[in-house]
């Protein structure tokens, strides 16, 4: 036997309702402000070499990272690159990031 309640619940202006995977994305997304190679790379789901051929590296690409992007001072170091800023790049820029990447 199933029982059916249905209730109306009023919730002040000021307060909203979220699935809790929208509200754990959001929690996700504004904890780190800065991402290293390796949030990159999982990411994108791209390797480093991949990463670093088709868009660190590449002098196109690198002109459009500088501005959110920190390079290693020396060999080995490590990067850094603005969240928000990458997270936009690479959405506005997958068409022309795979287009380059395939010729």
């Amino acid at each position: 036997m199933t029982t059916r309640i249905q209730a109306v619940i009023t919730l002040p202006s000021e307060l909203v309702v979220l699935k809790k995977v929208d509200y754990e994305k959001l929690q996700d997304e504004a904890s780190d402000v800065w991402w290293t190679m390796q949030d990159l790379m999982d990411t994108t789901q791209k390797g480093r070499k991949w990463l670093m051929k088709y868009i660190i590296n590449d002098e196109y690409m690198k002109k459009r990272i500088s501005a959110f992007t920190i390079f290693p001072s020396n060999q080995g170091g490590e990067y850094s690159f603005n969240r928000r800023q990458m997270r936009k790049f690479l959405d506005e820029n997958f068409e022309l990031i795979k287009e380059r990447a395939e010729s």
